[in-house]
């Protein structure tokens, strides 16, 4: 069917819901789902080198690794390099330090 031309314009049909959801969902709500989805997904993990993670904690490396060790931490130990999470690393060390 070609629309009908008039001198206002082309002739402009309203769209019926059929035709909307055979078009799928609008953008609008692509944009949605698509942040809703981003949400829902873990933030990425942040990995620090043994010192940058000492550095972060405010003490030696030599002290980190001690206690990383001690207290059975999850990290990376990889040879001579060690890659710590730092949301691991900071749960475990706000547990430790309710513990007493």
């Amino acid at each position: 069917m070609t629309p009908r031309i008039t001198p206002e314009g082309p002739d402009d049909r309203e769209e019926t819901a059929a035709d909307e959801s055979a078009r799928g969902p609008s953008r609008r709500e692509r944009a949605q789902t698509s942040l809703e989805e981003r949400l829902a997904r873990p933030a990425p993990t942040v990995w620090l080198s043994g010192q940058e993670a000492a550095e972060y904690v405010g003490v030696s490396w030599p002290t980190l690794r001690k206690t990383l060790l001690e207290h059975d931490i999850p990290c990376l130990h990889l040879g001579t390099r060690w890659k710590i999470d730092v949301a691991v690393l900071d749960e475990c060390l706000h547990r430790i330090a309710e513990a007493g």
